[in-house]
């Protein structure tokens, strides 16, 4: 048995169907059928239900759940002798949420190819945290950058900063609404919700985590806000605001400019909309702590952290790490 074989078998077994495992492999159909019929030959025992729908079988259950485990053995074995050799050669998969790594990995990912250009980066972008979350657990990423809440057994986190959400006016609506002076006095203090009580608003639909947060903020000041646009996006959403259609409420990491890092990460200016659209908007801390939950780096305790692991790691605490936050590992 090679472990060419064992590749073949688990994608068929993933597939449960010959042409799409064939097409995936990049192999004919009838070859993938003698790998699979030279294993069942070895064993002597059916590894598929041949029937419709393809199945698995009983021995094949058990040969798919070992040969997994065979190759993510030979997998970790692989990378330590790489990283014996030379640590600067290599792979490490980054997993993060899609719309969070338009904010941070930009300057990030820069910041590593320049020290480390031989390290292959490979970015997995799920839809939500949990998604990435899941890659994480069955060992798909090396590393996930994302919330560090949940905390079981197995993940290992290293906190960088705690993402608070804050409130984004367009300049030219805080001027319809508020005196100079008034705008002044609001930067000096964080503000209520009810502060923007007269303001339009644009938000992120209620059946997203943002949109939920936006409106738990609002019961939270029992303010019934004007929302004059909704959105999935929550980028879409930043975009509207500085577009100047209404007030809207963002996580911190969305929203970092020059004017703004004192307060919260001394980072790289985020590029997502440049200085220019910056400057049509106005950011203000906020009271409510509703939202606020620490960003880190988790990985899964069983699969080996490489060196290009430990320095992209090490880079994103020099970038991101605020020292109120104390790591963790449980």
């Amino acid at each position: 048995m090679s472990l060419t074989n064992l590749k073949y078998f688990i994608v068929t077994a993933e597939e449960l169907n010959f042409t799409r495992a064939s097409k995936r492999l990049y192999i004919s159909q009838q070859a993938l059928s003698n790998h699979i019929a030279k294993l069942e030959r070895q064993y002597q025992i059916a590894l598929f239900d041949r029937g419709s729908p393809m199945t698995l079988t009983d021995a094949g259950r058990i040969l798919y759940k070992s040969a997994k485990e065979a190759l993510e053995t030979m997998e970790q074995c692989e990378r330590q002798l790489q990283d014996m050799k030379d640590f600067t050669m290599g792979k490490l998969c980054i997993g993060i949420p899609v719309t969070r790594g338009t904010a941070m990995l930009p300057n990030l990912c820069s910041a590593f190819h320049q020290m480390y250009p031989k390290v292959h980066l490979e970015i997995y972008e799920g839809r939500t945290s949990q998604e990435v979350k899941e890659a994480m657990l069955q060992g798909k990423i090396d590393l996930m950058i994302g919330y560090t809440s949940f905390h079981p057994n197995h993940i290992v986190s290293v906190p960088l900063f705690t993402e608070k959400y804050v409130l984004v006016a367009p300049n030219q609506l805080l001027k319809n609404y508020f005196s100079s002076n008034q705008i002044f006095q609001m930067h000096q203090h964080p503000q209520s919700m009810r502060t923007f009580a007269n303001c339009p608003f644009v938000a992120q639909a209620p059946n997203t985590m943002g949109g939920q947060i936006f409106r738990a903020i609002c019961d939270e000041s029992k303010l019934n806000p004007y929302i004059v646009m909704t959105t999935q996006n929550l980028l879409t959403e930043l975009a509207l605001c500085i577009a100047g259609m209404g007030v809207c409420t963002i996580p911190s990491t969305f929203v970092l400019n020059e004017k703004y890092f004192s307060s919260f990460h001394q980072v790289q200016s985020s590029s997502l909309f440049g200085q220019e659209s910056w400057s049509r908007v106005t950011i203000f801390q906020m009271e409510s702590t509703i939202g606020s939950k620490p960003v880190g780096i988790n990985r899964l305790c069983t699969k080996t952290l490489t060196q290009a692991g430990q320095k992209f790691i090490d880079l994103a605490k020099a970038m991101y790490f605020q020292p109120n936050i104390q790591p963790s590992e449980t």
